[in-house]
């Protein structure tokens, strides 16, 4: 209601989002929504229930406290699914709230037993394989134990899902690393199929890996970064042009911010702009302060370079990033008043600041930049 910016999330290019996705993966293939970190800084309350309602089934998540937000937001008929080992004072919770979760080592099958035992249903789980990152997932050589346990609780354990996380696949020199990790997965996953007596759904790819390695998209991808219309990396997009010169579709960024004018002033040449002496004028100039700062996600290493949109036309910060609020210079924006539209990220009249504008300046990626973006700014859905 009194709100100070505001983050618009566009259905139309969460529709081309996903229309671009569906394009680079068969219609066996299901589309796993990765929605971590507050949807990458989108919201999990807002986002998600639009893309149930455009059709994804299917949203991963880093924790059960995650999970505990979002599931009141969807239908039972969307699957949750944690991409790691949950606390197991979260499991009794999780299981009977038919939520999906990893198991990535031997110890965690009693800790999975007991839980389902107490909410008196199968745990549903994907069973992470170590295949060359070494970060997490079951090795090859504990898998038999695994595979054993699994099978002498079959009434507490369903396993719903065989998968792996692949290292570095938006990067090329990588290449050969990620090439053994999608051959040991087939080679381990076809070994527990053969084991178990079924075909189980397996998953290896993200953003990246569902453009550049076609074989690694199997039964489901996980998809982050590509639904919110970012590239993972700049090569990755190389890439696909590369491969589709003239494309039909390509992702677009579905997230602006935007805020106001809150007050302006004019600055006789010489005089110091904000805390401090980061800034001099060097002419006569008229400023506007914006009510957005730090707290908000707009970072104070943006001080005298990062900049905005007012009118159409760029406005460079200038002074020191406040953590409520920031200075912009006006001075060649005839007719700027207290109240205008001020867009922060996204299009205005042509003009465009994309996600990729902030994360060069701050030396960060795309992701990081969405989820500092902080909560408390309203996410709201608009049709454009």
């Amino acid at each position: 209601m009194f709100e100070r910016s505001v983050i618009e999330i566009s259905k139309d290019r969460i529709r081309n989002n996903l229309l671009f996705i569906r394009s680079i993966i068969s219609d066996s293939t299901e589309l796993c929504a990765v929605v971590k970190g507050n949807a990458y800084g989108h919201s999990l309350s807002a986002y998600a229930p639009y893309l149930q309602a455009e059709g994804v089934r299917c949203f991963a998540i880093s924790s059960a406290q995650e999970a505990y937000e979002l599931r009141p937001h969807l239908s039972d008929a969307s699957r949750i699914v944690v991409l790691s080992e949950p606390p197991a004072r979260a499991l009794e919770w999780l299981i009977f709230n038919r939520v999906e979760f990893y198991l990535g080592s031997l110890e965690f099958v009693s800790s999975i037993t007991r839980s389902a035992a107490k909410a008196g249903t199968p745990a549903k789980i994907h069973l992470e394989l170590e295949t060359g990152m070494y970060r997490t997932g079951v090795c090859a050589d504990e898998l038999d134990a695994v595979l054993e346990q699994i099978e002498s609780n079959r009434s507490l354990i369903d396993v719903v899902g065989i998968c792996t996380h692949l290292a570095g696949p938006e990067c090329r020199e990588n290449e050969p690393r990620v090439r053994r990790q999608i051959e040991n997965f087939e080679q381990l996953s076809s070994k527990i199929q053969m084991r178990l007596g079924r075909t189980i759904a397996r998953h290896a790819a993200c953003s990246a890996a569902a453009i550049a390695y076609p074989e690694s998209r199997f039964d489901m991808v996980r998809v982050g970064v590509l639904q919110y219309g970012f590239w993972p990396t700049l090569e990755i997009k190389e890439r696909y042009y590369a491969a589709h010169p003239v494309p039909e579709l390509v992702p677009r960024q579905v997230l602006s911010w935007k805020t106001h004018i809150h007050s302006t002033q004019n600055v006789p040449k010489g005089s110091y702009v904000g805390y401090g002496k980061s800034f001099k004028a060097e002419r006569s100039m008229q400023i506007a302060m914006l009510p957005i700062g730090y707290a908000d996600g707009f970072s104070r290493a943006l001080s005298n370079k990062g900049y905005v949109l007012v009118k159409g036309k760029r406005a460079p910060v200038v002074g020191t990033v406040n953590m409520n609020m920031l200075t912009i210079d006006v001075t060649d924006i005839k007719d700027a008043h207290v109240g205008d539209e001020v867009v922060v990220l996204g299009d205005q009249d042509g003009e465009r600041i994309v996600v990729s504008s902030f994360s060069d300046l701050l030396n960060t990626l795309n992701y990081e930049s969405l989820v500092r973006l902080a909560d408390h700014i309203e996410r709201r859905i608009v049709e454009h």
